[in-house]
């Protein structure tokens, strides 16, 4: 006549939960830190393809979401040309997406150049930091 009571927690997994707060939140930010270009150019390496692939599953999954890809160059060299790369690399990106089936109408672009670094140092490592395409979230 012993009655055992137990409060269980549910929750996503770890990787899972991450993935919802970063993707599903209006205004929230992911970076797609496995995206890989020919330095200098918009050409996307076929390494990134897994994780871009990830990017579309999560827009079929989430047909009210609307997502802006930004770009953003080191410092180093022209702020023009580095805006200029920016925005031809969120533009591929998106055209990867829509190739796979997105919907172009829900992505949008935003070229920064080299105007919002996530670090001011001028060592390697800080540059490859700063070489970035992120996802925001602008509407769910």
């Amino acid at each position: 006549d012993r009655r055992v009571t137990r409060d269980i927690e549910l929750t996503l997994p770890g990787s899972v939960a991450k993935n919802a707060e970063t993707t599903h939140r209006v205004g929230n930010t992911m970076l797609l830190d496995n995206l890989i270009f020919t330095v200098g150019t918009a050409s996307i390496s076929p390494q990134s393809h897994e994780e871009l692939d990830e990017v579309v599953k999560m827009l079929k999954d989430n047909p009210q979401i609307v997502i802006q890809l930004e770009g953003h160059t080191d410092v180093k060299g022209d702020p023009k040309l580095n805006m200029e790369l920016s925005q031809r690399r969120v533009d591929a990106v998106k055209s990867y997406l829509i190739s796979k089936g997105s919907d172009k109408a829900r992505i949008k672009t935003k070229a920064f150049g080299g105007t919002s670094p996530i670090s001011r140092e001028t060592t390697e490592a800080s540059h490859n930091m700063n070489r970035r395409v992120e996802l925001r979230v602008l509407a769910n």
